[in-house]
């Protein structure tokens, strides 16, 4: 259920992030003139050959502000494309019609017949699920016309084109992993902390280079690892009071800044051009091929530094040995710069006029420069800490649109020390929590809002076969039991598996991490455990009268008790780990 639009726009956002979809959404839109009847933002392909005026998917508020349309709009309707357009979509399926407007000139659009109530508790769901429906029909019929409509836009005004795209980040400034113990949570941290620091190659990182490059990055202060529990306090992450020792041996006490506080200052550091390029240039220098994004949100690689300052820029799909243009130089970049001291405010046909050339590379420069250095914030088991009370007033600071450097730009003052704090937009925050402890939904609502979340699922399919053992099979049938049993947040990692090479190193597995995890899970049902592992694992046993003292006791109650145990792990062979997948005949 969506309170306000905004929070619809909001959550179809981070559903689209989460689940991988290739959408992106403009920003959001409210006609003054129709303010009571006009509200609405537009979603479009990854290519963004629907993003403009002419043809465009869009989620649209109706006038009593309770039902969304789902539409594909022809807005233009003087172009000769829209009635070849129509034209392409006949005859419409069952769940497609044909949407009139009050104003008689305006070509009439495809809307989805679900409309969809914005306070339904499922609204980002179906809207998701209608918006599908219609594109997949509509699209595949209208790509071609599309493209080429794109192309003769960009030849009359190249800057209309992106005039509706989201500003956001590509990559989420709050997010956290969740999922299942063992899902490689943490290991994902460091690879997205080095990725956003130091950007993408165009060849994936190995393990050994993410690690290298992780504890650099640790060394320079620009990534700092915590772990959320229960005594880490406000005074710990933020500022508070801390006695300190004299070289008398009195006791003072001063105003400490906390691990967040101490980063957002390290990130304010660099305030001019100058050392925001040279910063560059060292990036530059020990990676070729350093990714910058666009206003689009599109990568571009710098592959050099000439000796007379100038950046040399590739874009995404040019080749390695050519620069695609004549570079950014130093002198020009520090004259947009100047031009334009508020990069949010300027748009990109004004840098033209200032600089002439490659406006995208400038702007993607600036805005590194504006920007840089980056610093990520780690935070481990941040479900295991009060976060409102970590947090505190600075809950609301998180907020993309409100961190320093952006339109709403928003101040708290500290409580101890008194000062004015704000947090910097080149500070990210990583995230990771164990959904076998405490589920998203059971976790503050403030911290969910401000947060997108990832969802780190088991993947069998990287594991293999070891003594004859098939790990992937073995994995995924486990927690297909565990998620009928409980559910889909207690299942097992794949990362208990990564590492095993013989029959004796997944005995080991087994008997120290995968069975006392089983136990947790059942809160010592074993027979649950058993419809898990089944009986080559845990057998049945009945009790012996003369396990008891002799004293006259009604034993009604011992009639229906069920004792378990667990078979020595000596016995367990290829054949005991086959059965658990259901290859038992195979096995003997």
């Amino acid at each position: 259920m969506a309170k306000s639009f905004k929070e619809f726009y909001d959550g179809i956002k981070q559903y689209i992030d989460n689940n991988g979809l290739k959408f992106k959404l403009g920003e959001l839109k409210k006609d003054e003139k129709y303010a009571k009847q006009r509200t609405w933002f537009w979603v479009f392909d990854e290519q963004e050959y629907f993003n403009n005026e002419y043809v465009h998917y869009e989620f649209l508020l109706n006038k009593d502000k309770d039902k969304i349309s789902i539409d594909l709009h022809f807005e233009r309707s003087e172009i000769e494309e829209v009635q070849e357009f129509h034209d392409l979509c006949e005859p419409l399926p069952e769940c497609l019609e044909w949407k009139k407007w009050w104003r008689q000139k305006q070509a009439e659009s495809i809307t989805h017949k679900n409309k969809v109530d914005l306070e339904d508790e499922d609204c980002v769901e179906k809207s998701i699920k209608a918006l599908e429906e219609l594109y997949k029909y509509t699209c595949p019929k209208l790509i071609e016309k599309v493209k080429l409509l794109k192309e003769k836009i960009s030849k009359k005004n190249p800057n209309e084109l992106m005039s509706n795209t989201d500003k956001t980040p590509t990559i989420p400034l709050n997010q956290i992993l969740f999922g299942a113990p063992g899902t490689g949570k943490t290991y994902h941290t460091k690879k997205m902390a080095v990725e956003i620091i130091n950007g993408k190659k165009e060849k994936d990182r190995t393990r050994e280079e993410i690690n290298k490059e992780y504890e650099e990055l640790i060394e320079a202060g620009q990534i700092v690892f915590t772990t959320f529990h229960q005594s880490l306090s406000y005074e710990d992450f933020i500022e508070g009071i801390k006695p300190k020792i004299t070289e008398s041996g009195n006791v003072t006490y001063e105003v400490e800044d906390g691990i967040f506080k101490q980063l957002c200052s390290r990130a304010n550091k660099i305030s001019d051009f100058d050392k925001g390029w040279n910063y560059l240039k060292d990036k530059v220098k020990n990676n070729p091929n350093f990714s910058l994004r666009t206003f689009k949100g599109e990568e571009i690689y710098v592959t050099e530094i000439t000796d007379n300052e100038v950046l040399k820029i590739k874009y995404k799909g040019g080749k390695l040995d050519k620069s695609d243009n004549d570079g950014v130089s130093y002198d020009r970049a520090k004259k947009l710069q100047e031009a334009f001291p508020d990069l949010s405010a300027a748009k990109i046909k004004e840098f033209r006029s200032v600089i002439g050339g490659d406006s995208t590379a400038f702007w993607a420069v600036l805005n590194f420069i504006k920007n840089a250095p980056t610093h990520v914030l780690i935070i481990d088991e941040i479900n295991r800490g009060n976060v409102s009370a970590i947090f505190g007033e600075l809950i609301t600071l998180l907020e993309e649109d409100k961190r320093k450097g952006n339109p709403e730009h928003t101040e708290a003052v500290l409580p101890y020390s008194g000062n004015k704090f704000s947090v910097p937009n080149n500070v990210y925050i990583i995230g990771t929590m164990n959904t076998a402890d405490r589920s998203v939904e059971a976790l503050d609502t403030a911290l969910r809002r401000r947060f997108s979340f990832v969802e780190m699922q088991p993947d069998p399919d990287i594991l293999f076969e070891v003594g004859n053992v098939d790990l992937k099979e073995l994995l995924k049938t486990i927690n297909q039991r565990i998620e009928v049993l409980i559910d889909k947040d207690h299942q097992i990692g794949h990362s208990y598996f990564i590492g095993i090479q013989d029959i004796g190193d997944l005995k080991r597995t087994f008997k120290d991490k995968i069975i006392p995890l089983l136990e947790e899970y059942f809160y010592g049902d074993f027979g649950k455990i058993g419809l898990v592992l089944g009986e080559e694992f845990i057998k049945q046993t009945k009790y012996e009268e003369k396990v008891f003292a002799k004293f006259p006791y009604e034993k009604d109650f011992l009639e229906d008790k069920k004792i378990y145990h667990f078979t020595p792990s000596e016995s367990w062979d290829k054949k005991a780990f086959k059965s658990i997948y259901g290859e038992l005949e195979d096995a003997k």
